[in-house]
């Protein structure tokens, strides 16, 4: 899974990804999003966009890939 930043407004908001690493279940990672920028990550693990904090309308780009 890609999340590509197309307009959004800084410290606004984070992706937040939730992922396993085999010793202990529940970690997370919080990404901030910023204009042009790529978060890649495997699309099993769960995620989520935290809530906006401004008053612009964020807008985001989300692309899945599956291997043929």
């Amino acid at each position: 899974t890609f999340i590509y930043g197309v307009d959004v407004s800084e410290n606004s908001c984070q992706v937040v990804c939730h992922y396993n690493d085999n010793r202990r279940a529940g970690k997370t990672w919080h990404i901030p999003m910023k204009n042009n920028k790529f978060i890649m990550f495997p699309s099993t693990q769960k995620y989520f966009i935290t809530p906006n904090q401004s008053k612009q309308l964020n807008i985001f780009l989300t692309i899945s890939y599956e291997f043929i």
